[in-house]
C-alpha cells in the first residue's frame, strides 16, 4: 500500500495550509501565495485537464488531487496580486466555471470516479464546485471597481468579466458542439429554468452564490457584450 505521504493530493493540501497561515503576516502572505502560484505549471497543466484527467500519469492521482487543487485556487486567489498569475493559466478559468457543471453535463468524470471515491472523499464534486464557484467571485470581485452607486470593471478586469461570462459550460475538446456559455447557465438557475437543463441541482452550486456570480457577470460594462 502507498503511503500518504506519497498522495499527490496530500501535498497540495499541505499548500492550502500554507497559502492560509495567517499567522505569517498579510504581506509575508501574499509573499508566499505569489510564490505558490508562480511555481504551480506543471500541476495546473494537469490538473486543468478533465478530459485526460491524469496526474503523473495516473488517473488515481488526478481524482484524488482534483478536490484539493480547486480549493488551493480558490486561497490563493485571496490575494489580490496573485489573480493575474492564476488567470494567466491556460485552462484555470475553464476549469473553476466548468466544474460547476459536471454533474449534469460530464457524466464521463462522474462514471470514472467510482473506483477513487476512497481518495476523493465524500461529496467530492459538490465541493469542487462551491469552491470553483467562489474562486471566480474572488477573481472577479479583485478588478471590481466602485464608482457613484455603481460597482464596474475596466481594462483587463473588464477583459476577464468578459471572458469567464463567455466560457463554454463544457470543454470543447470534450464537445466541440458545446454552444452554451456561463452566464447563460447562471441566468437559467435564478430563474428556476428547470426546462433547462444547464444547472438544476442545488447540491453543485446555491443560489446565493449563483446571484452574487450574476450580479458580477452582467455589471453595466460588459452588458451589452453578452448575447443571451
Amino acid at each position: 500500500m502507498e503511503s500518504v505521504v506519497d498522495e499527490p493530493g496530500v501535498w497540495v493540501v499541505l499548500l492550502i495550509n500554507v497559502a492560509g497561515s495567517l499567522g505569517l503576516g498579510n504581506k509575508r502572505l501574499d509573499e508566499v501565495r505569489m510564490q505558490i502560484a508562480c511555481d504551480m505549471a506543471p500541476l495546473v497543466n494537469c490538473m486543468c485537464d478533465d478530459v485526460k484527467r491524469e496526474l503523473f500519469h495516473s488517473k488515481h492521482y488526478w481524482f484524488g488531487a482534483i478536490r484539493p487543487f480547486v480549493q488551493l485556487v480558490y486561497s490563493l486567489a485571496e490575494s489580490d496580486n496573485t489573480v493575474p498569475v492564476l488567470m494567466g493559466y491556460d485552462g484555470v478559468r475553464e476549469l473553476m466555471v466548468q466544474s460547476l457543471f459536471w454533474g449534469v453535463h460530464r457524466q464521463d468524470i462522474i462514471a470514472e470516479a467510482e473506483p477513487f471515491k476512497e481518495v476523493m472523499q465524500p461529496d467530492a464534486f459538490a465541493f469542487i464546485a462551491d469552491y470553483g464557484g467562489a474562486a471566480l467571485v474572488r477573481v472577479l470581485k479583485s478588478y471590481e471597481k466602485e464608482g457613484e452607486n455603481k460597482f464596474y470593471f475596466e481594462g483587463k478586469g473588464k477583459e476577464l468579466n468578459i471572458s469567464i461570462g463567455t466560457t463554454p459550460i463544457t470543454n470543447r475538446a470534450y464537445d466541440p458542439s458545446c454552444g452554451s456559455i456561463f452566464i447563460s447557465g447562471l441566468v437559467s438557475l435564478l430563474k428556476g429554468d428547470n426546462t433547462n437543463d444547464i444547472l438544476t441541482s442545488p447540491k453543485f452550486f446555491n443560489k446565493k452564490d449563483t446571484r452574487t456570480l450574476v450580479t458580477l457577470l452582467t455589471g453595466k460594462a460588459s452588458r451589452s457584450s453578452w448575447c443571451i
